[in-house]
């Protein structure tokens, strides 16, 4: 999998793509395939190193959507296509393209 995001702070150019680990979905999760994501003016501020509980490298991911494609098995509360708009609470937040 890809995550998009940053190992340093600085302007637009500091994106990159960031390799991840093969995710697996386990008890009460799904994997979501992302096919849009809304750059805020928070992620600009943290982009830029303003907000300083931001941890490096940082991934991308605040406010997206997108659709299922892979559950846990014996999920009985998603199917597969279903469409998300996840957005970060304090539970959850949305962070693999």
């Amino acid at each position: 999998m890809l995550a998009y995001g940053y190992q340093k702070f600085g302007g637009p150019t500091v994106f990159e793509e960031l390799p991840q680990s093969q995710l697996i979905p386990t008890d009460n999760q799904l994997l979501i395939k992302t096919l849009a994501v809304n750059l805020t003016e928070e992620d600009r501020l943290e982009r830029l190193g303003t907000i300083q509980s931001v941890a490096l490298p940082h991934i991308l991911g605040m406010m997206s959507l997108g659709k299922s494609f892979k559950l846990a098995p014996l999920s009985l509360t998603w199917t597969l296509g279903q469409w998300w708009l996840p957005a970060r609470t304090i539970l959850t937040r949305t962070r693999f393209v």
